[in-house]
């Protein structure tokens, strides 16, 4: 004969009761019911040989009026009438979304979070009326409201999202209403990849803080120009912005590919308020390039004899940092006027500083520099 596997009821404050005992201890009435209506309750008693007690819950219907009451008189708890908030239909629907769901996932931790999963629009409403700030979306279709703020919508089977027409998707996640693991109308999908890329570069608190200034794309970049930002975050776009603007802030963010208009190019680092991540200027571009100063440095000469005035921006920005054979390169790009005009005496600065990090050719330089022109030797040979 087979063995029978006695399952046990699992109360509300966790507790797995194997026995009567048990059951009186841990007694929780909305549990209870839920087991009633979906017949496992007798089967439990049956199972422990209770036959008095599960002949009397079988012969109980769901619509009686005193049903609770009756049920409690069965398994020896007292019935506390003033107490009793349980709603059957709601509990009968609770358990219909636990037999829908357990038939597709084993997941407990969404089977453990089936009071805040919507199966369909009324769900939705009846969560939100709870006051939850996370909602699990199990369905065809799901319109969102924007008028609860703060709140989080997981799709379990990337269900239809649709926002209100008057709403962008980006003014959802203004007002903290994050959308996740959904499908939406096909205008709307593209930003929301963007914007759940971009939330997961910057990290939720630097993201929400930040989002009413970052711009998707050119014309909300031109839409935060006009309402007069002084700080602008770039995403994954190319954009054209006027570099004369130097009283805005832009800052990429996932390196953004920019053309510049109207810059000074006379200054090697024209506009140095755009920064970002792995984004400089050079000229009128942005272009990516590494953060360490070594590897600007390689890169500055990977620009030798195609762009000298990209290689002599990238030398400042290594000798700047420290490099020195980046002074010394940049030295010799002012004596020799690479991509910069020529100018003796800025080559001598930048020998010298290159001789102070210990440069093994700075001194000779310098002193080749002084023995070129004895007009200049005194000023020059006061850097040694």
């Amino acid at each position: 004969m087979a063995r029978i596997i006695r399952f046990p009821l699992k109360m509300k404050n966790g507790a797995e009761v194997r026995s009567l005992e048990e059951l009186k201890e841990n007694f929780d009435l909305e549990s209870v019911l839920g087991y009633f209506t979906d017949g496992k309750l007798r089967t439990w008693l049956a199972d422990r040989y209770y036959d008095e007690k599960a002949e009397a819950v079988a012969a109980l219907s769901k619509d009686m009026p005193d049903l609770n009451a009756k049920l409690c008189e069965i398994l020896e708890v007292e019935y506390h009438a003033e107490a009793d908030e349980t709603d059957l239909e709601y509990i009968q629907r609770r358990n219909e979304k636990l037999r829908i769901l357990s038939a597709i996932t084993a997941d407990q931790d969404i089977l453990n979070n089936i009071d805040v999963i919507a199966l369909n629009q009324d769900d939705l409403y009846d969560i939100l009326d709870t006051g939850s700030d996370k909602v699990y979306l199990y369905g065809e279709r799901f319109e969102i409201p924007f008028g609860r703020k703060n709140i989080r919508y997981i799709g379990l089977n990337e269900p239809l999202v649709i926002i209100e027409k008057s709403k962008r998707i980006i003014d959802y996640y203004v007002a903290k209403i994050v959308i996740e693991k959904t499908k939406f109308e096909t205008s709307v999908s593209e930003k929301q990849k963007k914007i759940n890329r971009c939330r997961e570069i910057m990290g939720e608190m630097s993201f929400y803080d930040k989002i009413s200034r970052i711009a998707f794309n050119q014309e909300e970049l031109d839409s935060l120009v006009a309402k007069g930002e002084k700080e602008i975050y770039l995403f994954r776009e190319k954009y054209v912005i006027d570099l004369s603007r130097t009283d805005i802030k832009y800052i990429g963010i996932d390196n953004p590919e920019i053309d510049g208009v109207n810059a000074d190019i006379s200054n090697p680092f024209p506009i140095l308020n755009i920064q970002g991540t792995n984004t400089t200027i050079i000229r009128n571009k942005i272009i990516s390039i590494p953060d360490n100063p070594d590897d600007i440095y390689q890169l500055a000469l990977k620009s030798r004899n195609i762009d000298n005035e990209k290689c002599y921006s990238l030398l400042c920005r290594a000798a700047e940092s420290g490099h020195r054979d980046a002074m010394y390169s940049l030295a010799y790009s002012y004596e020799h006027g690479r991509g910069v005009k020529e100018d003796k005496n800025k080559a001598a600065e930048w020998y010298k500083r290159a001789y102070d990090f210990r440069h093994p050719f700075a001194k000779q330089d310098l002193e080749r520099l002084a023995n070129e022109d004895v007009h200049k030797a005194q000023t020059l040979l006061r850097y040694l």
